[in-house]
């Protein structure tokens, strides 16, 4: 959705699809809607069945659209639409508030993630980063600042520091996996077998006719 509320064509929403030029996020749900020609007959209310979505806008503590899904709706936010046909929890990509530290040290504190859920709709440090001129206000007297920082921490890593973290990371797999087999051979492996007592050698006879022994 663009600024002012503009809602433009099919084009429009698909070139700004999944959230990825704006900070709009969706939440699809089922309600009911009166179905007005059933009650006047019935003389009751009556209600259909019906999809529905809210529009949260991180910034805009007063705008929250909730209404009837449209096909601009299913093809702006197609994964999030999927997973709500299919049943499964819509979860907030990105990383939570709480989990955004800098140096070691939390951003930002308990009271500030919870007042820019409430005021703001800030679910994540991505919301942050992509908040309009407008709706930085919402964040405080430093909300530029922290709209900068957002930004900073959750810019794509260039290639070849990325690649870098993955060869670390499989280094460490393998050598967590060779610590595993060197923990088995020197302190998981079979007991010592005692060796099983022989039995008594058995006496020899000798071979012929025994001596003195009378013939038949």
């Amino acid at each position: 959705m663009q600024e002012g509320g503009y809602v433009g064509d099919i084009n429009d929403w698909l070139r700004d699809a999944e959230d990825k030029t704006d900070g709009c996020r969706p939440h699809f749900y089922r309600g009911k809607v009166l179905n007005g020609p059933e009650t006047r007959k019935a003389g009751r209310d009556i209600f259909d069945d019906c999809e529905m979505v809210k529009i949260y806008i991180p910034g805009e503590s007063k705008l929250l659209p909730d209404r009837l899904v449209e096909d601009e709706d299913r093809a702006r936010w197609p994964k999030q639409y999927a997973i709500f046909k299919a049943g499964a929890e819509q979860r907030v990509r990105g990383t939570p508030l709480e989990d955004w530290t800098s140096n070691g040290r939390a951003v930002l504190s308990p009271a500030q993630c919870a007042t820019y859920r409430a005021v703001g709709h800030i679910q994540v440090v991505e919301d942050i980063a992509r908040l309009s001129d407008s709706g930085v206000g919402v964040l405080g007297p430093n909300g530029y600042k922290l709209r900068e920082a957002a930004q900073a921490f959750t810019a794509p890593l260039p290639a070849s520091e990325a690649e870098m973290r993955e060869k670390l990371a499989e280094q460490a797999r393998e050598m967590a996996a060779m610590k595993a087999q060197l923990a088995q051979l020197t302190g998981g492996g079979a007991s010592p077998v005692t060796p099983a007592t022989s039995p008594p050698p058995a006496e020899k006879r000798p071979v012929g006719r025994p001596p003195n022994a009378k013939a038949a």
